[in-house]
């Protein structure tokens, strides 16, 4: 009986322990995959992978594109927005008619907002067990962004964390990305208290 109850006791100890272990194996994964894809959608977009008004700048192609070729690494969700890596959702997003983020539509209209910005969001598929942070990337930040919120209650495979700003604006009438994180602002979005990994 004594065995039994120590072999208990050290199970209680050692499970949690490693079911955090999991999920920060997951965040560290999510954060990587989120720096790889923010590079593959700059080189589409300055190869021009994707030219919808054909002016010759290219804007970052969905990320169905991006993953092709990655085989059963990635999966696409049940819209085929998102896709899952490991314990997470991952989806590229570009300014919307409201020049907020949304998935990325064959809108030509749309097509200068995406020239200059877009984002890069994962978020976990199975909050607290797969992972607790959100991650984000937009050219105009240039670095990955961490949700502030740990465990915030994601929306599953269709709706990620959003910037609450749009990603474009109007700078003395030009077009211009706007940064997610602004020093000093009341953002969600932060830099991670973390260092990034290696």
């Amino acid at each position: 009986m004594l065995l039994v109850a120590l072999v208990g006791i050290g199970l209680l100890v050692v499970r949690p322990a490693w079911r955090v272990e999991r999920v920060l194996v997951h965040e560290e994964a999510a954060w990587r995959e989120v720096v790889a894809l923010s590079e593959r959608a700059e080189a589409a977009r300055r190869g021009v992978v994707r030219d919808l008004d054909r002016d010759g700048v290219g804007e970052p192609p969905p990320l169905g594109v991006l993953v092709r070729g990655e085989g059963p690494r990635y999966a696409p969700g049940p819209g085929g927005q998102a896709w899952r890596c490991g314990g997470y959702w991952f989806a590229l997003l570009t300014p919307g008619i409201d020049r907020r983020a949304a998935f990325p539509t064959d809108e030509a209209r749309l097509a200068d907002y995406a020239e200059i910005a877009y984002a890069i969001v994962a978020w976990p598929a199975d909050p607290g067990t797969s992972g607790m942070r959100a991650y984000l990337w937009t050219p105009a930040d240039a670095k990955v962004l961490r949700h502030a919120v740990d465990g915030f209650p994601y929306g599953g495979a269709e709706r990620p964390p959003l910037p609450a700003e749009p990603l474009v604006g109007r700078e003395g009438g030009e077009l211009r990305a706007r940064r997610v994180h602004e020093p000093g602002a009341d953002s969600p979005w932060k830099p991670p208290r973390e260092s990034a990994p290696d």
